[in-house]
């Protein structure tokens, strides 16, 4: 009650002080929250402020990570559709594009039409839920998980006859991890694929 007495006897000043304070500190975070400044502007200003930009235990890059994954999806959908249309036309007809996370899926099938490609497929999470396409197992454009190439072939060998390196994803600006990500045709899938979907579910 005392307080409301001294901030009403003094509202007149209070009011347009507080006022001029929330929108100071508005302004002082606003490159904070919106992308208004250039990336080289963004980095200056965080680093000058001083906030902590790492929410993974993962390498970063010039930009903090909820930035830095706003770019690169563009650029990884133009190598997918590169490496499609670089395809037999009797290959084009059921070709299954596979890649590794949500993000990744959601930004093919954002890009992906205007580019010629199919539907993405992925394990990981709700999209785990919609499973692989009616595939007939002879193509398939599948996105590496990780940046090892020796991993990812020693990965897909088993499961088809043939496994080729045909590109990577590129984008400096993205998080480290999701820029050279090798990008593969395989042909001659082992397994049934339906059989095979349930081995793909990733949840977290």
């Amino acid at each position: 009650m005392a307080f409301e007495t001294w901030t009403a006897a003094r509202r007149r000043w209070l009011v347009p002080a507080f006022s001029a304070l929330l929108v100071a500190a508005g302004l002082a975070f606003l490159p904070f929250v919106l992308p208004i400044l250039s990336v080289e502007k963004t980095t200056s200003f965080l680093q000058f402020i001083g906030l902590e930009h790492k929410q993974e235990n993962e390498s970063l890059g010039s930009l903090p990570q909820h930035y830095a994954d706003m770019f690169g999806w563009k650029e990884m959908a133009a190598e997918f559709g590169r490496i499609h249309s670089a395809l037999a036309p009797e290959e084009k007809t059921n070709v299954w594009v596979y890649v590794r996370n949500y993000g990744e899926a959601a930004a093919l099938d954002f890009f992906g039409p205007a580019l010629g490609l199919p539907k993405a497929s992925c394990g990981h999470n709700s999209y785990w839920f919609w499973g692989p396409p009616d595939w007939d197992g002879r193509v398939a454009i599948i996105l590496g998980d990780g940046l090892d190439l020796e991993r990812n072939l020693n990965d897909l060998r088993p499961h088809f006859q043939e496994v080729v390196l045909a590109g990577r994803t590129s984008s400096p600006l993205a998080m480290p991890y999701e820029n050279g990500v090798p990008i593969f045709v395989c042909r001659g899938f082992k397994h049934d694929v339906k059989s095979f979907w349930p081995r793909e579910k990733h949840f977290i």
